[in-house]
């Protein structure tokens, strides 16, 4: 937990932005923004290691999570980590584009009555009409 705090305030995300429960990420406790997110990820993305992170993200359409999603969205590449647990989806990453600088993005969804397809297919939705 240590070295995730010092983690993110090397990247400038000060300790009220988040509510850490453990490490995995996996508490109901564990809270985050979106915003939080992006912040995270836009420091990803200049930091030295930002082509290796980025390269590690599953890509829509090819592989990972992400492997059956955005197979018919053309001109773009969508690189990004999802997250759910019953009743929530997440969906964060990058957008790159051949004609835009890459986009960071994150998207949220929780205490939805929705099942997981119906919330995930939501969050698609969403994260084309950005592409478009």
């Amino acid at each position: 937990m240590e070295e995730l705090r010092s983690f993110l305030e090397a990247g400038g995300i000060p300790g009220d932005d988040y509510t850490f429960e453990d490490a995995s990420g996996l508490s109901r406790l564990t809270l985050i923004t979106p915003a939080t997110v992006i912040r995270l990820l836009r420091f990803m993305h200049a930091s030295p290691f930002g082509e290796i992170f980025r390269s590690l993200l599953p890509r829509g359409g090819f592989d990972g999570t992400l492997e059956e999603r955005f197979k018919k969205f053309k001109g773009a590449v969508i690189m990004a980590k999802t997250g759910s647990m019953s009743h929530t989806a997440a969906l964060a990453g990058y957008i790159d584009r051949p004609d835009r600088a890459p986009l960071a993005f994150s998207v949220m969804v929780n205490n939805a009555n929705s099942g997981g397809r119906a919330i995930r297919e939501f969050v698609d939705k969403l994260v084309v009409t950005v592409l478009e």
